[in-house]
């Protein structure tokens, strides 16, 4: 099976998305060679032999219901913030 990053994909996506447990994070981690924590990107291919399913209803689920989670956060903190916009001064 040919894993494809989608955009603002972390390892636990992909760990909950194609094989049904958070726990599979560290199987993807180790197959792409990077932390749990990192971030990835978009675009790249992992291959994975398909016996690390752990859950395949969570699997199931996610392909039949069109749901490829994306939960990396991006532009969080002060430093992202707009005076007036996000970060109001009263």
């Amino acid at each position: 099976m040919i894993v494809t990053v989608q955009p603002r994909q972390s390892v636990f996506d992909i760990a909950l998305q194609h094989f049904g447990s958070p726990e599979a994070a560290f199987v993807v981690a180790e197959k792409i060679g990077c932390s749990i924590t990192d971030e990835l990107t978009a675009g790249i291919d992992i291959e994975f032999s398909g016996s690390e399913i752990l859950d395949k209803r969570v699997v199931e689920y996610y392909r039949q219901n069109g749901i490829v989670p994306a939960t990396d956060v991006i532009g969080v903190g002060i430093d992202y913030m707009k005076i007036g916009y996000d970060f109001i001064v009263a």
